[in-house]
């Protein structure tokens, strides 16, 4: 019989593994694609990746999490409701935000970025981008079953086969011309796998998806959660969006310069985030006020520390060395230089990430909200001062924005813990900032004596790096 220890532990591994198996797909696949594509047919697909990636949809597998936690335990006829009405409301909220992406973004286009409107709008781009949204969304929705669930191995299976089939593809379309519109479809259809999977895993639970039906309380409660998740991403999505057409709209090639080294800081707080996620059913099951609830947080929070620090050593001792031997480019060039800046900005947001994934488990989304509509105007603000600036100054201004997020941390303890825990926080950075030195100083004297003729070194301590 499994204790509660080791359902714990494989629960937190498969989520680890749930991250980094993507991860580490991705860094291998990127080079290649890269230099098939180019700077500015890379820059024109990272454009098309955020519109895809921070616009899919209401967020509805966030909710569906919730409950189905909330009623696993209360009969197949009951959950066989909730995912029957999460599915019928997901594929209409994916209806209309891929009709609503297809029709409204060229507008938006012609606005904020006049210069990419000509060779985005209309066409196999768009229709694409329209179609990986839709699939995204569907997608997200079987993953979110599946977490609800806790059904964390076949939650690790749906996303390696995501990671592999879209880097099959991409990589294919790639290296045979297709350019941006190749990737966006290897998107679109990196999707499909988790699909099936979900569908399967639903159908053998007895859910019956193929009828219409739809219970109005579930439905009710699921666009109530999902609204108020989507009004606290919207704008830090619309930042991201507003952030890379600015930097886009005037030169791709500068674009393709910040998003890759940005990509693999995306990727390091997708793993924080896999990490911390496990823990997301607990807690809504535990509620607020329980003595388990803070545990689990505080848990993951160490957690979360544990491998923020070392990213951070790593980033300022090596990162740019080892970015350089990633892509192939000069260990002087723009994203060399941003990626210890970006890294050391998505740490700090990974370090509040705990904090957001409490309050949305005890059902208090509004904090986050309103936590978020602060920190984005001043992220505005930011971008527009920053206006016509450098990729540089970008990272900068991301690095800034990111930090803000350090006070959540107090804020939704106080809220929902009933006072800030600082010596657990303080002990904490401390102690792994202090076991972090070895790695400071065998890192930094790898650099300082192994020279250019040390690339292999310096991959290797990079990839030991990532591993710790």
């Amino acid at each position: 019989m499994k204790t509660r220890e080791s359902e714990n532990f494989w629960r937190s591994l498969f989520g680890a593994l749930s991250s980094i198996v993507p991860a580490i797909g991705a860094f291998l696949a990127t080079p290649f694609i890269y230099r098939a594509v180019g700077p500015a047919e890379y820059g024109i697909y990272a454009v098309m990746v955020a519109v895809i990636s921070y616009s899919v949809g209401f967020n509805v597998s966030r909710a569906v999490t919730v409950k189905v936690s909330q009623v696993e335990d209360s009969g197949s006829g009951v959950l066989d409701d909730l995912l029957s009405t999460a599915f019928w409301v997901t594929v209409g909220i994916c209806v209309l935000s891929s009709l609503a992406l297809y029709t409204v973004l060229p507008y938006f286009l012609d606005v904020v970025a006049p210069t990419l409107a000509d060779t985005l709008k209309g066409g196999k781009l768009m229709a694409l981008a329209a179609t990986a949204l839709a699939l995204q969304g569907l997608g997200n929705l079987f993953l979110g079953i599946l977490q609800g669930l806790q059904r964390q191995f076949t939650y690790l299976v749906a996303v390696t086969l995501i990671s592999i089939s879209g880097i099959i593809s991409s990589v294919g379309f790639s290296l045979n011309g297709y350019g941006a519109t190749g990737l966006v479809a290897g998107v679109a259809i990196s999707f499909i796998p988790a699909i099936v999977l979900g569908l399967v895993v639903a159908l053998k639970r007895g859910s019956r998806l193929s009828q219409l039906r739809v219970n109005s309380v579930f439905a009710r409660g699921i666009l109530k959660h999902s609204v108020l998740v989507f009004a606290y991403l919207l704008p830090g999505n619309l930042v991201i969006l507003v952030e890379r057409f600015a930097l886009g709209g005037s030169n791709l090639g500068a674009l393709s310069e910040y998003v890759l080294p940005l990509m693999l800081g995306i990727q390091f707080h997708a793993l924080l985030n896999g990490l911390s996620l496990h823990v997301f059913p607990s807690m809504a099951k535990t509620g607020h006020g329980s003595p388990e609830t803070a545990t689990t947080y505080y848990k993951s929070a160490r957690l979360i520390v544990v491998l923020a620090i070392p990213a951070i050593v790593t980033a300022w001792t090596i990162g740019g060395p080892f970015i350089a031997f990633w892509l192939g480019i000069d260990p002087n060039s723009i994203a060399s230089t941003i990626f210890p800046i970006l890294i050391t900005g998505f740490a700090f947001l990974g370090l509040s990430i705990p904090a957001f994934h409490l309050s949305e488990a005890l059902g208090r989304t509004r904090i986050n909200l309103f936590w978020t509509l602060g920190v984005v105007a001043i992220n505005l603000l930011i971008i527009y001062y920053l206006g016509g600036k450098s990729p540089v100054e970008f990272a900068y201004g991301r690095f800034v924005s990111f930090s803000l997020w350090l006070f959540a941390i107090p804020f939704v303890e106080l809220r929902l813990l009933g006072k800030f825990n600082w010596r657990f926080w303080v002990g904490t950075l401390l102690t792994t900032s202090f076991a972090c030195l070895p790695l400071f100083v065998i890192q930094s004297v790898a650099v300082a004596y192994g020279g250019a003729a040390s690339r292999l070194n310096i991959a290797m301590l990079g990839l030991v790096s990532i591993a710790s």
